[in-house]
């Protein structure tokens, strides 16, 4: 490199420990209850809380399926902790960046990064993503969600250039760099500072 260049690499990592999630569900089948009850989650047994809950309730049926009475709560039909810190994430990344400048007054800057993210939280807000995220697959095994990331961008380039016209009387004033600019043109468009 000479004296007016620059090239610089770097990695960058980040660790997120203990994530917000969006919801926990604390009703769930286990993996072995899934495994156990495979073919009969669906056939209707005779329903325990049958005339023993308002009118109004979808436990007040005679009969219910079955995977229904697995659940730990089956007389609430839903339970969830809301935004627990439960999840992880991790970001790994090589950053380059070359800047090279110009004896006239110009500046070249170019950047790379190629980068890694993994996480078991894609999002507080994941109706707004565009891949919306279905949900969990297993509440008992949130280690088995780390994925790549939907969000994540393997590899992104930037670059831009700058060049710095000095009028004659800053020249006269101020022969070498640092004077104040005129004119600037950047990144192909010609602008006044």
């Amino acid at each position: 490199m000479t004296g007016n260049t620059l090239l610089d690499v770097a990695y960058v990592g980040a660790k997120g420990t203990h994530l917000p999630l969006q919801d926990y569900d604390l009703d769930y089948l286990t993996a072995q209850q899934l495994a156990t009850y495979n073919t009969c989650l669906e056939t209707q047994v005779p329903n325990p809380f049958y005339n023993k809950v308002p009118s109004t309730s979808p436990l007040d049926t005679p009969a219910i399926a079955q995977g229904t009475l697995l659940h730990p709560f089956p007389q609430y039909g839903n339970v969830q902790l809301a935004n627990q810190g439960m999840a992880d994430s991790s970001y790994n990344a090589l950053q380059a960046k070359f800047e090279a400048r110009f004896g006239g007054g110009g500046t070249l800057l170019a950047s790379y990064t190629f980068s890694k993210l993994i996480s078991d939280a894609e999002s507080l807000t994941p109706w707004l993503e565009n891949n919306w995220n279905a949900g969990f697959q297993n509440w008992g095994n949130l280690r088995g969600e780390r994925s790549l990331a939907t969000l994540m961008f393997r590899s992104a380039w930037w670059s831009a250039m700058c060049w710095i016209f000095l009028s004659a009387k800053a020249r006269s004033i101020c022969p070498t760099r640092g004077a104040s600019p005129g004119p600037s043109f950047r990144a192909g468009a010609s602008t006044e500072s």
